[in-house]
């Protein structure tokens, strides 16, 4: 029910937006946050199963400007809505996009042409880490996070383990219990994978063995 609530609101809001841009099948990239956002976005686009354009395409913005994007996934899909059957293939896409706060930004999906950059040159990936000239991060050899504010040179070191600690008290108030001891992950050994390497989005799975009492 939250989903078609959700998907019901966004169509009303792209039912008053301009589409006239570009030609291409427009994309809408929704901000609720009340600052600007410039990052990288994923959505399903979804095309008529037989359409050639699934195959080869590209992403404009407003202006034209062709955005370097990545498949995640591709998959055929039958659903219905009120009584309709859909038959389509569904293209999930990762792409980066300025979105002004509070509002949209439009692109559009147009037939490849020889212009689509490769995004080459934006960021470096190692093993376990990616940088940019923005911000860097490396995984730790125990799975945590250190990551580097490039612009003020501030890091923050042990991010994302795992903590677990014993309540005795109610739904209101933390008690700690006699002789406490706490589980994590900090100081563990973690079997890290690069999972997806692409110009616009890099992934990364981190394993930790087992949980250690503190």
């Amino acid at each position: 029910i939250g989903r078609v609530l959700v998907r019901d609101a966004l169509r009303h809001i792209a039912r008053q937006a301009d589409f006239e841009g570009q030609a291409g099948i427009p994309v809408l990239i929704y901000n609720p946050l009340n600052w600007e956002r410039q990052e990288v976005v994923t959505g399903d686009v979804d095309f008529v199963f037989d359409d050639p354009l699934a195959d080869d395409f590209q992403i404009v913005d407003c202006s034209g400007r062709v955005v370097p994007h990545y498949v995640l996934k591709d998959e055929e899909i039958i659903f219905m809505e009120v009584l309709k059957g859909n038959h389509k293939r569904r293209v999930r896409l990762a792409f980066p996009a300025d979105v002004p706060p509070c509002g949209y930004s439009t692109c559009y999906i147009q037939p490849r042409t020889d212009s689509l950059p490769d995004g080459s040159g934006q960021w470096q990936v190692t093993e376990r880490g990616a940088a940019n000239s923005y911000i860097s991060f490396t995984i730790e050899a125990d799975g945590g996070l250190r990551v580097k504010d490039e612009v003020t040179g501030h890091t923050y070191a042990n991010l994302g383990h795992f903590y677990d600690v014993e309540d005795a008290g109610d739904e209101y108030t933390y008690a700690p219990c006699p002789h406490s001891q706490t589980i994590t992950t900090a100081g563990r050994q973690a079997k890290v994978t690069r999972v997806v390497e692409t110009p616009v989005l890099v992934t990364y799975c981190s394993l930790c063995r087992s949980a250690m009492v503190a």
